[in-house]
């Protein structure tokens, strides 16, 4: 990650890779999404929950210690949507007190966009725009999940660590 310029901060994002279990799971459900409401960028092929994005590359891991581990997330059951000109993102919605505290203590220190309202999510898919799925209830209930890596990615690089 040498020769990177103050201009790539903004692309910089730590994130949390679904484990394998669920990323097994995603695909099954992304099976019963029909192509016809997809947009161009189509389906997420890295799922992940976001923890936090432009951050300078120097603050990225200072405060990963903080996180325990496991980071335990719940999922929603149901889809959720939101929407832009380009697409419409549908989401699994995620809660987990670790995450709102870790986005904080980034946010406080480093986030460039502080007026963002961070809402934990793993994208399924890309849609065209004002288009939903026929089914709501894409899990038969709320989960549970622990997550033990965390991502560093930066235009297109990856680096992984074990929490």
């Amino acid at each position: 990650m040498e020769n990177l310029s103050e201009s790539n901060y903004d692309k910089a994002c730590i994130l949390l890779p679904v484990p394998t279990e669920l990323e097994i799971q995603l695909t099954l459900m992304k099976s019963a999404i029909h192509k016809n409401l997809l947009a161009e960028d189509g389906f997420e092929d890295n799922p992940h929950v976001t923890l936090i994005y432009g951050v300078p590359l120097h603050a990225t891991l200072d405060k990963i210690s903080t996180l325990k581990n496991p980071i335990t997330v719940t999922l929603d059951s149901e889809v959720s949507y939101f929407d832009n000109e380009e697409f419409t993102v549908a989401k699994i919605g995620v809660s987990s007190t670790e995450l709102e505290y870790f986005h904080y203590i980034y946010k406080e220190d480093y986030f460039v966009a502080a007026n963002h309202e961070y809402h934990p999510h793993i994208t399924l898919a890309y849609l065209k725009p004002g288009s939903r799925l026929s089914v709501t209830n894409i899990l038969p209930a709320k989960q549970t999940w622990d997550f033990r890596k965390i991502q560093l990615r930066l235009n297109g690089l990856v680096r992984e660590y074990n929490i």
